[in-house]
């Protein structure tokens, strides 16, 4: 597998919109690989799957922002 030559970051804002409180799941970035073949479209495959875990299950109270880095793959 050829390993890739450069990092993936990026910032994630989350906005609660004058809500007192937002019960969430988790917050998480998900970064996945997908081929798609042009002659098939009923044919495709998920090659590679990362995930980096934000903030874990629980309540926001105000704007988050998250700042995030996936290093070469």
């Amino acid at each position: 597998m050829k390993q890739g030559d450069d990092n993936i970051s990026g910032v994630v804002k989350v906005r609660i919109n004058n809500q007192k409180q937002i019960k969430h799941l988790g917050i998480r970035v998900e970064l996945t690989g997908h081929i798609e073949i042009l002659n098939d479209q009923k044919q495709s495959s998920d090659f590679m799957s990362i995930s980096r875990e934000l903030e874990p299950q629980g309540l926001l109270f105000e704007d988050q922002i998250y700042k995030f880095l996936i290093l070469k793959l």
